[in-house]
């Protein structure tokens, strides 16, 4: 979708609505950086001072620079999927992320100070994960103070992979197609 387009639905929005802030809950928000920079400088430069935005997106995707744009152009919170803070659970996950990556990366997130901060999206009690792994999660959160940590227990969903660990491993207590 062009940046455009969105402007345009966005100052409908304003003038139907007393609108002070945009949530934006999309993972892939920032996934094509010159889509994204196009987005935060027409927001800018046409919708009132008064309108802000929160953000919803993957570390993956940010940068210093375009961590900076967010920031310069009314973006107010940004809500990252950590996850988790052991690698050996984001293998599990299958995710191409590192917790030094998420550290990196979180780190830029809290030191530009958005005004209504920075969020974490964590899981705990994934298939075999330890309570030390757990804690390392936590630390991550901790040691960069994010300014909200979501933390969510392990849900695993039939027909996911994650499903399938749990009855290989017999980790469920009762029959798991009653669950």
């Amino acid at each position: 979708r062009r940046s455009s387009d969105l402007i345009k639905e966005i100052k409908c929005l304003v003038q139907k609505y007393d609108l002070k802030v945009i949530n934006f809950m999309d993972d892939l928000f920032c996934l094509k950086k010159e889509r994204t920079i196009d987005f935060c400088r027409k927001f800018k430069e046409e919708l009132p001072e008064i309108l802000g935005f929160s953000i919803q997106t993957h570390l993956g995707h940010l940068d210093k620079e375009l961590i900076d744009i967010l920031r310069e152009s009314r973006c107010l919170r940004v809500v990252v999927g950590v996850e988790s803070g052991s690698q050996r659970i984001l293998n599990l996950f299958k995710r191409k992320t590192t917790p030094k990556q998420i550290s990196e990366k979180l780190k830029l997130l809290v030191n530009a100070r958005f005004p209504l901060g920075v969020w974490s999206l964590n899981i705990l009690g994934s298939p075999t994960e330890t309570k030390e792994e757990m804690e390392e999660t936590l630390k991550i959160n901790a040691s960069l103070a994010v300014d909200r940590a979501k933390l969510n227990i392990m849900s695993p969903y039939p027909d996911s992979e994650i499903y399938d660990i749990c009855k290989e491993k017999k980790l469920f207590k009762h029959d798991s197609n009653k669950q």
